[in-house]
Parts: structure tokens; C-alpha cells; sequence
């Protein structure tokens, strides 16, 4: 009879505690409000590329019957990594509201649904060329005198720079587009270190099976570390949409595979560079004909960061190396540096109406 009761409470308390997580996850569902429950519900375009599949989500497309002048711009929005287009929602949606039509792009392997990529060895000339080819598909789809704007955020500013060259080289680079650079890391114009942290170290050393389980249990830390204001509801919701779109059980535990593989890659490939086993840096010649062409075709570069002090990725002394290296590699180039937004890393999570306010001024 003892057993039989020890055995009732035991049961008894592993459903009540069942029960329990699912309520809080019901709860956690709940809290997944606009913009991001808005946005996701939006099916995404898939663009098929040489190097994998990219995802698309348009925000702000006017109907026919409503608009007959179509979007003031086209705008295209490019995510770090190991991220997702989730971080440039807020972004696009305040664009969205003035007129233009955001595009939110995930490269291959970003995409917060399966899209069948299977490979997880990118390297940044990768996802330039994937971007390339999926920009050209969707600008086929637009009128050529629309104003564009494309805006990438930390390594995302690297991909872009990729793509850059590739519409160069190929005669395809829109005249007076605009290129919005978020707390940017560049190797390519600078390799300057940017700090290596005990949490990357984890991701490449310990198996595959242990990021999964214990990921979520250690990830608060790194995800403080991109913002300066975890009270900021533009923060939380991104926390709650983050949360349920990489974890598995019921949308929060454990890390999903794609998510793990999609960070474990994307570590190694920063260590590569910042240890110089990967150069990316241009040598004069290839500098020099990017200045040149950059300038011909009147595009705008602003380099958008969080005030001095705020971003825990990217430290102040790398912006500071970062900004001497692009003034003097891209002499001619119209390059403006703006650092007076209070947020960490992702600002245009954290203050999305104040970066907007900068991309359009």
C-alpha cells in the first residue's frame, strides 16, 4: 500500500507539473503579439539560388485599387548570424508605415521555417552570392526608378558587402541606393578584433547534444548582452519570439537542430576570421575599384551604431578602427557615421522608430 501511494503522489506530481509547463507556455504563446505574431503569419516567397533556398517577407505592398504610385522605395533588410529576419521586424514595420515596401530576407539557413537547405559550411562570399541572385529575382519584380535601400545588421553588414561587389562586377548596381549599416562588423574593410567570449568557446567544444539541451539554460546571458534594456517591450517581445521560434519542445525547449548547426557554423566561421585562418581584408586594387564604382553610381553608405558604451558585441574601439579604415580605403564613396542611439546591439530591436527616423533623414 505504501508503494502504491509513494507511486499515486509521484505521478500525481509529475502531471501537475506537466501541467504547469504547458500553462506557461500557453502563456508565453499569448505574449507573442504584434509585430512579430503579424508578420510571421505572412507566407514567405522562397527564392531558389545556387546555394540554397531564400526566404522572403514582404511588409507594406500596396494593392493596385489602393495605390497607383506603388511604395516610395524598395527596402531590403539583411540579418546577422547566427540570426533571422526576426530581428529587423520592428524595423520594417515602421518603414512599412511610411510607404515603403520592406523586405525581410533570410540567407540560406536562416529562415524560421525548414526550406530544405542542407548545407551549413557557409562562408561570407556564400551568402553574397545567394543574396545576389535572390535581390535580382525580387527586383525583376519592381519598377527600376523605385528608391532602394538596403539595410544590414552587424555580420549581415559583411554579406552585404559581398553583394555589393557582385552587383558591381556584374553591371547590376542600382544607382543612389542607399546602404544602411547597423553596429557593423566588416571584415573585409577591417579585421580588427571583436571579443571572444566563454559562450562561443562552448558552442564550438561541446557536442552537438549539449548545446541542444543545455543551450536555452545558459543563453540569458547572451541574449543581455545585445540589448542595454531588457525592460524595452520592443525587447521582450522579440525574447518571447525569438524563444519560440529556435526551440522545439512546444516552442521552448530544447534548441531545434537547424538553430544549433546554424550556431555552431556561424562560431566557427568567426573564429576563422578574427584568427586569420579566413582573410577577407581587400587588397588596394579591389579597394580602389569598389571607391571608384561606389561613387559613380552615387550610393550613400550610413553606418548607424549605439552611443559609445551600449554595444557589449562590438566594442567602441573596434567602430573607432572600423570608421579610420573605411574613410581611408573608400575616399570617395558618400559615407556618413551616425552614433547617438541608446541601445545595445540590435537597435533596431530595442529603438526601431529612432533608427528609421536615421535610414530616412
Amino acid at each position: 500500500m505504501v508503494s502504491n501511494y509513494k507511486f499515486s503522489s509521484r505521478l500525481a506530481y509529475l502531471t501537475v507539473l506537466t501541467a504547469f509547463l504547458f500553462s506557461l507556455q500557453a502563456c508565453a504563446q499569448l505574449k507573442l503579439n504584434s509585430p512579430y505574431a503579424t508578420t510571421l503569419k505572412i507566407t514567405p516567397s522562397i527564392i531558389k539560388t545556387s546555394l540554397g533556398n531564400v526566404e522572403v517577407r514582404k511588409l507594406g505592398s500596396p494593392a493596385p485599387s489602393q495605390s497607383s504610385t506603388g511604395p516610395a522605395g524598395l527596402v531590403y533588410l539583411i540579418p546577422g548570424f547566427p540570426g533571422s529576419s526576426l530581428e529587423n521586424i520592428p524595423l520594417a514595420q515602421q518603414l512599412s508605415r511610411k510607404a515603403y515596401l520592406a523586405q525581410l530576407i533570410n540567407p540560406p539557413g536562416h529562415g524560421q521555417v525548414a526550406i530544405g537547405n542542407r548545407r551549413w559550411d557557409f562562408s561570407f562570399p556564400h551568402y553574397g552570392q545567394a543574396l545576389f541572385e535572390a535581390i535580382q529575382a525580387l527586383n525583376r519584380q519592381n519598377p527600376d526608378h523605385v528608391h532602394q535601400i538596403i539595410i544590414a545588421h552587424s555580420a549581415g553588414a559583411e554579406m552585404a558587402w559581398h553583394l555589393l561587389r557582385l552587383q558591381i562586377q556584374n553591371n547590376t548596381l542600382a544607382r543612389h541606393t542607399k546602404i544602411v549599416l547597423i553596429n557593423p562588423w566588416l571584415p573585409s574593410l577591417s579585421n580588427h578584433p571583436v571579443p571572444w567570449t566563454s559562450d562561443d568557446e562552448d558552442l564550438l567544444n561541446y557536442p552537438f547534444w549539449l548545446v541542444k539541451l543545455l543551450g536555452p539554460a545558459f543563453k540569458r546571458h547572451t541574449q543581455q548582452r545585445l540589448f542595454s534594456d531588457l525592460n524595452n517591450k520592443h525587447v521582450r517581445d522579440y525574447l518571447v519570439a525569438h524563444e519560440k521560434l529556435t526551440e522545439n519542445f512546444a516552442g521552448w525547449w530544447p534548441f531545434d537542430d537547424r538553430f544549433v548547426r546554424l550556431m555552431k557554423q556561424t562560431t566557427l566561421t568567426q573564429r576563422d576570421i578574427l584568427r586569420q585562418q579566413t582573410r577577407y581584408e581587400l587588397n588596394k586594387k579591389a579597394l580602389s575599384r569598389l571607391d571608384k564604382k561606389l561613387h559613380e553610381a552615387q550610393i550613400r553608405i550610413l553606418v548607424i551604431n549605439s552611443a559609445p558604451g551600449l554595444d557589449k558585441v562590438i566594442p567602441d574601439d573596434y567602430k573607432q578602427a572600423l570608421q579610420k579604415a573605411i574613410r581611408a580605403k573608400l575616399p570617395t564613396t558618400n559615407i556618413t557615421f551616425f552614433a547617438d542611439i541608446a541601445a545595445g546591439h540590435m537597435l533596431q530591436v530595442e529603438q526601431p522608430e529612432k533608427v528609421m527616423n536615421e535610414v530616412l533623414r
